[in-house]
């Protein structure tokens, strides 16, 4: 009869993999190869593990960027990905205004040059720490799937080479 390890157990036998993986592979081309590749398995479904990274790398709140548009509504049906877009516009793109009533502006266009070199540095660091925060939330609170995503980040090396 298969043992069934403990949560500990795990942890011991598969952080040391992850830690080490994650020195030598996650880099920012590697890292978004890696990041597309699991989302496919549901690690981050909706886009959150991305939009924490996302916030920590550019420091800003689209509720405070875009005042008007909160108080719309625009962000209460967004995902993770949909609030990055909004995030980026805050931080990289020349926006057009349109004046409200009470002294609000909202947003009527933007302009965003994804080419530049600012903009390609911040997304070049956002793969790998969003795929930091998947290993993280599973470390956190799902430790019985390391094994299984163990496999599938070996899948992924074992395909790249």
């Amino acid at each position: 009869m298969k043992q069934i390890k403990t949560d500990e157990q795990i942890l011991k036998e598969y952080l040391p993999k992850l830690k080490e993986f994650t020195e030598k592979r996650l880099n920012g081309e590697n890292a978004g190869k890696i990041y597309k590749f699991l989302k496919r398995y549901n690690y981050d479904k909706d886009g959150w593990r991305l939009r924490d990274a996302a916030e920590k790398l550019l420091n800003v709140s689209i509720y405070n960027a875009f005042p008007a548009e909160d108080n719309l509504g625009y962000f209460e049906e967004l995902d993770g990905f949909g609030i990055i877009n909004w995030m980026e516009i805050a931080k990289f793109a020349d926006i057009d205004y349109m004046q409200l009533q009470g002294g609000y502006e909202k947003m009527t266009g933007y302009t965003l040059n994804r080419k530049s070199q600012k903009y390609l540095d911040y997304r070049k660091a956002l793969w790998p720490a969003a795929v930091q925060n998947i290993i993280d939330e599973l470390i956190k609170k799902q430790p019985r799937l390391l094994p299984e995503f163990w496999n599938r980040l070996l899948f992924i090396q074992n395909k790249n080479k």
